[in-house]
């Protein structure tokens, strides 16, 4: 199982964004995810539904929820079922060549393109090809 805060730091990690003066810790990684604003069209905010819980294990739900946030359409099958570290890494690698278009050096406060991936109309699982 991997909770929440270890799969923030590892999504920083993923979008490399510049990390804090002492490394990225899960409680510093899930405030400064909470307030990024990755299109302006969104409110601010890159978190799961209900927002981070940084000790509570990562659910498939959770998962699709921040995925969401990067405008892709990924639904769960089973939202409760918790995930291991595995199965997150491999999502956030599946994912890595999807999370560089997006590199954090063009993030600002305003802009990032609003990009999907695959058929908007199709929802998929972050663990269906």
């Amino acid at each position: 199982m991997i909770l929440q805060g270890e799969f923030a730091v590892l999504l920083a990690q993923t979008l490399r964004l510049r990390a804090p003066r002492g490394g990225w810790s899960p409680a510093g990684t899930t405030a400064f995810l909470a307030t990024l604003r990755l299109r302006r069209d969104l409110p601010a905010g890159l978190a799961p539904a209900g927002g981070w819980s940084m000790n509570l294990p990562l659910t498939e739900g959770a998962l699709a929820s921040i995925l969401n946030a990067f405008g892709l359409h990924v639904i769960s099958r089973n939202p409760l079922r918790e995930l291991t570290a595995r199965e997150a890494e491999e999502v956030l690698v599946r994912l890595a060549s999807f999370f560089r278009v997006i590199a954090p050096s063009t993030y600002t406060t305003s802009t990032l393109p609003a990009l999907q991936l695959g058929n908007p109309r199709a929802p998929m699982s972050p663990f269906t090809p």
